[in-house]
């Protein structure tokens, strides 16, 4: 799997935006670092940790600008759950069957209030989705979300969000920290934020990870400090959004040695992100085994599933950093969820960062 030159000219024009400042050098330059890997891997989450910790985080305005998201992401997750029903011979208890079709029905685009387009959620859909969230039949659903492959559609705070829909659908709602952290919404382009990190001045590119993003990476290699790569440890069992006969660790895989040969002599860092999410897959005796996915996952010596299976995972990558000529990767396994394991992770990437600027 390649990644290809984009012809798209606001994709140029913006990468070429980041070259020029680049370009620009003296001794006060900003330490360039990309945040990459495929699509819901973390990036996102630790982009936005990072402008908690070192940029004051949001403002009113700009939290306002996550009501949508957030509302989407509450109608996308009860709709799935609801889609779920009649292939696993489940059934909705009878007097909440009437609110199955119109739930299912909403578009993207719809808004009960043209004057207020932030909100998707009223009252009434409110209590609908509410109603049809506490039913038993949805709760059986999302429970076994892990036996029945769900957890490949919804979104991994579908529970987080649902459980806070009469709080999130008030009027005056706006998101606090953690729901910002917490919803899901998937980058497009590129995405920068600078930061003065104990003095020393950093830009932060959080890059787009579905497959027509990547070609946008190409545009971005000049003067690059480090890259960090994420990949999500607890996709072991999912399939790629944009390809479902491809398991989403195995494109991770890949995709870390594309990213090798596209920045030699760069440094890299790799993130195994959700680990808490990991442990929770590997505690749950109804999730399938990593060795259903991975034949190379020797499950006799998972005495201790979390440890070994990070290891596994690993082991997996650096494989093709040796390869690669033998890269030097540093790893990390973190939960992105977690506002000073963020800071400790971020701190410890500046610091190999430092070390290797000045070799």
């Amino acid at each position: 799997m390649g990644v290809c030159h984009s012809d798209n000219k606001k994709d140029q024009n913006a990468a070429r935006d980041i070259k020029n400042k680049s370009d620009t050098v003296d001794a006060h330059t900003p330490t360039k670092l990309l945040l990459l890997g495929a699509g819901d891997v973390g990036k996102s989450t630790f982009f936005k940790q990072i402008k908690f910790l070192y940029n004051d985080g949001y403002t009113k305005p700009e939290k306002e600008d996550f009501v949508p998201v957030v509302h989407q992401n509450i109608i996308t997750n009860i709709q799935i759950l609801l889609q779920q029903l009649e292939p696993y011979g489940d059934q909705l208890s009878p007097q909440n069957t009437k609110f199955k079709d119109r739930i299912i029905n909403l578009q993207h685009d719809y808004r009960p209030d043209e004057e207020d387009t932030n909100h998707l959620i009223d009252d009434t859909l409110a209590h609908q989705i509410n109603t049809l969230w506490q039913d038993i039949a949805i709760q059986r659903i999302y429970k076994s979300r892990r036996e029945k492959a769900l957890n490949r559609d919804t979104d991994d705070n579908a529970g987080y969000f649902l459980n806070q829909i009469n709080v999130v659908s008030n009027k005056g709602y706006i998101p606090t920290n953690e729901d910002i952290i917490r919803c899901k919404a998937r980058t497009t382009g590129i995405v920068e934020q600078q930061v003065t990190v104990e003095e020393s001045k950093m830009v932060v590119y959080d890059m787009g990870g579905q497959r027509a993003e990547r070609r946008k990476w190409l545009h971005c290699r000049e003067n690059v400090s480090g890259i960090v790569y994420f990949s999500s440890a607890s996709a072991y069992d999912q399939p790629l959004v944009e390809d479902e006969g491809t398991n989403r660790l195995s494109e991770d895989v890949n995709l870390f040695q594309d990213v090798l040969e596209m920045f030699p002599n760069k440094a890299i860092i790799l993130i195994l992100c959700k680990k808490d999410l990991l442990r929770e897959k590997l505690a749950d005796s109804k999730a399938r085994p990593v060795s259903d996915f991975h034949g190379g996952y020797d499950k006799s010596r998972a005495n201790d599933p979390m440890s070994y299976t990070l290891e596994w995972m690993e082991t997996e990558f650096l494989s093709r950093a040796k390869q690669a000529g033998d890269r030097k990767v540093t790893v990390f396994h973190l939960n992105a969820t977690d506002g000073k394991e963020s800071q400790k992770v971020f701190l410890q990437i500046k610091q190999i960062l430092a070390a290797c600027s000045a070799d």
